[in-house]
């Protein structure tokens, strides 16, 4: 699998009905498939392209920004090499927490150093551990973590349960597709 078709397996969880599905307005504003318009609007100013409303986009346009700037930007393109079922729970997790700290929890899992950095050291560490064992533990870690988020910021403890359920559908994806 290479890491371009491992990336629409990864879209193709992420993007559906029951995970990032839908147009809404919730709290972070006009959001469409778990793409909010202010995160949008930024990214489509950095890299030159017209400001389109995300109620608008077309599913390419969808896969362009998520790729970009949840796949490529963050480097799990280069772990999707030897790690694709990681580089997928890994993509979701971006998306889903947005701030970053995915890479810290799977370097936290790896043992490596806790830098944030998806580089070549943790790229390493991760192509020797068996894959699908990797990709569950780090699911275990984002449980963790949303746990420690909700600990620091209990207003989030209403999303806690929607959370868990996200990582838990992922682990039954993970295990179906590669597996």
């Amino acid at each position: 699998m290479t890491p371009d078709d491992t990336f629409t397996l990864a879209l193709s969880f992420t993007l559906r009905p029951d995970i990032e599905g839908g147009k809404t307005v919730d709290q972070g504003g006009l959001t469409n498939h778990g793409i909010r318009q202010d995160l949008y609007d930024a990214w489509c100013q950095s890299n030159k392209k017209p400001r389109l409303s995300v109620m608008s986009l077309t599913d390419d346009e969808i896969a362009e920004y998520y790729k970009a700037a949840y796949w490529t930007a963050p480097h799990i393109n280069l772990l999707a090499v030897t790690n694709p079922a990681t580089a997928c729970a890994l993509f979701d997790a971006g998306v889903n927490a947005g701030d970053g700290a995915e890479i810290k929890v799977l370097q936290r899992v790896l043992g490596v150093q806790n830098d944030g950095v998806l580089g070549s050291g943790t790229c390493a560490a991760a192509s020797k551990k068996p894959d699908l064992a990797l990709a569950l533990e780090f699911n275990d870690g984002r449980r963790e973590h949303y746990h420690d988020v909700v600990a620091a910021k209990p207003a989030y403890k209403n999303d806690l349960a929607g959370w868990l359920n996200r990582v838990s559908k992922m682990d039954s994806f993970l295990k179906a597709n590669f597996a």
